[in-house]
């Protein structure tokens, strides 16, 4: 198995620590509305996303959407919980 070699840079094993000891954050739907997407959570810090009324009624939108909240929050997972229950 070969291994891409760490990046250059000031912190150069900061991409190696986060590879190896942060908890790859998952993105569930938890609510569909047919074939769209309404609600979904991180599964590491359990924060819930709400697709707008606005973008409902086209699929591609909702994910869209689900997907840049998720993608721009700040995740501290929860003590003590697990996203799974």
């Amino acid at each position: 198995m070969a291994h891409e070699p760490l990046k250059g840079g000031f912190f150069p094993f900061v991409s190696l620590w986060e590879n190896a000891f942060m908890a790859k954050r998952i993105l569930r739907v938890l609510k569909w509305l047919g074939t769209t997407p309404a609600v979904a959570v991180c599964e590491s810090c359990r924060q819930q996303f709400k697709a707008p009324m606005s973008v409902l009624t086209k699929t591609r939108d909702a994910q869209a959407s689900l997907q840049q909240q998720f993608d721009t929050h700040k995740c501290a997972p929860a003590t003590g919980a697990t996203a799974r229950e």
